[in-house]
């Protein structure tokens, strides 16, 4: 993820840079808004049924294969 794209990032043992970071999008509804608009975009995105469906075929290919390659 990138900073400022779809949510912020902040490193996990510092709360106050946390705390700063929201702070600052209280300030800025625009941001906050835009923020949760692309996060949104790419959570319905990544988990659209189709594609979900492609991935689980791959899975099952590639197990599949696999056990194919230790039965012989």
């Amino acid at each position: 993820m990138n900073d400022g794209a779809k949510g912020i990032l902040y490193p996990y043992n510092q709360p106050d840079a946390l705390a700063f970071k929201i702070m600052t999008l209280i300030h800025q509804p625009e941001r906050m808004h835009q923020l949760s608009a692309n996060a949104f975009q790419e959570a319905k995105e990544r988990h659209r049924l189709e594609k979900i469906a492609q991935r689980l075929r791959y899975v099952y290919k590639d197990v599949f294969a696999d056990s194919k390659r230790l039965q012989t």
